[in-house]
Formats: C-alpha cells, structure tokens, sequence
C-alpha cells in the first residue's frame, strides 16, 4: 500500500471545498481535477482516501460526511500501474488490483452519495475511461482494457438505473495523455505512439478538462449514459 507522500498511479478521488467549486478558466486547469501526489491533494485541502481496501474507503466517505456537505459531483478516475505485457506474462494479482482499484472503490462511494444526489435532484458522475473502449484495442494491456471496459459498464448501467433522476452519469475516453502515469513505459514507445497519432503528440491535462467541466457543469441539456471519446 503506498505511504504517505508516495505518488499515485492516478488521482484517488478529491472532493473540493464548497467555495472551490469548479471554475472553468481559458488558462488555468483546476487543481482538483488532477493532483499528482497524496501532499498536493492534502496542502490544498483536500480529502485523501486510499482506495486499495474497504476500510480505507469507507474512512474516506465519514470523512467526507463530517465536513459536509455532500457532493453534487464526482469525477472518478482510479486506476492500476500502468503495464504493458503479454497477457500470460501479466501477474494475476494486477488483474485483481485493477478491478479493485478501477471499479469497486467507485461502488461505495456511489452507494454513499448517489440516494442524496436521487433526493436533491441533481447531481453528476464522471468516469474517467480510454479511447479503448471506443476503436481499435491495443494489444499487450489486457488488465488495462480490462478494468476500463468495467468502468464504462458500470457507467452504462448506473445512467440507465439512474435515468429522469436528475442525475447525469457518463465518461470521458481520452487518448493517452502526457502525465506521470506514463513513467512505467520507455520513451521509445512513447515516441512511437505520438508518431502514430494524426497531431504527432500525446494529450495534455489541458485538452481533457474542458470535457469533464461540461459533463459536471449545470448544463440542462447535459447527457445520460454518454462516453465522450478526447483524442
């Protein structure tokens, strides 16, 4: 389990101070929507909750309680190291850690807060997915593909259950961005990748977060059970 101070795979889920709520800026990314580290999230207020057992999550939602008050919006984007590797070379146990880290974290945290979002009529649910749930599926990632494929499952099923609640649940499908999720692989294959995409570059943080401001805005025309795809 990672200590604090060490850094995440991918951002834990990070619940914003009601007077910093989403502000969408030409230049400027909000801080919430991506930290780097478990000292980013914590000097800027923010609530830490290792995602790796029950417990901790459960700790992560009293917390979040406590301080009140709950959520109208989460954007949930947990997610395993990043491999790449032939499926019988991949340990089993990263199998096991992706669907854990990937979609059971999201399930009480949902169970926590979607009755009072159902009760207040509003509320927004953005799953952070990957361009391979919509094209071509690259080889050599199948615990990757795994646990986004059950991601946008469970996405599709809680918009349908949820649907004509006032609630909107969808997910955003990003190409490969450039962020330190992407230490795990050689800059050879990075390399090649960028030369293989129609710009010639990764995607930045900044190109995907006007996406997801949209999908948690107050939009009255925001989608159900969409996937939005960010390439």
């Amino acid at each position: 389990l990672p200590e604090p101070g060490d850094a995440l795979p991918e951002p834990a889920v990070y619940v914003p101070e009601p007077e910093t709520a989403p502000q969408a800026s030409d230049d400027e990314i909000p801080k919430y929507l991506w930290m780097d580290s478990m000292e980013d999230m914590l000097a800027d207020d923010g609530i830490y909750g290792s995602f790796y057992t029950f417990d901790e999550v459960a700790a992560m939602i009293e917390t979040i309680i406590g301080k009140g008050p709950e959520p109208d919006a989460i954007l949930h984007i947990p997610m395993s190291e990043y491999v790449i590797n032939k499926f019988v070379k991949t340990d089993a146990r990263h199998f096991r850690d992706t669907l854990d880290l990937a979609v059971e974290s999201s399930v009480p945290v949902l169970k926590a807060f979607l009755p009072g979002m159902k009760k207040r009529r509003y509320g927004r649910v953005v799953f952070v997915l990957s361009s391979v749930t919509q094209g071509p599926v690259p080889p050599y990632q199948s615990a990757y593909v795994m646990g986004k494929y059950a991601m946008l499952g469970l996405m599709k099923s809680l918009a349908s259950e949820y649907d004509g609640s006032g609630i909107c649940i969808n997910g955003v499908s990003p190409d490969m961005i450039r962020t330190g999720y992407l230490s795990s692989i050689s800059d050879h294959l990075i390399e090649q990748y960028e030369a293989s995409r129609p710009t010639g570059r990764l995607l930045e943080v900044a190109d995907v977060v006007p996406g997801i401001l949209r999908l948690l805005s107050d939009d009255a025309d925001c989608p159900n059970g969409a996937n939005i795809v960010i390439g």
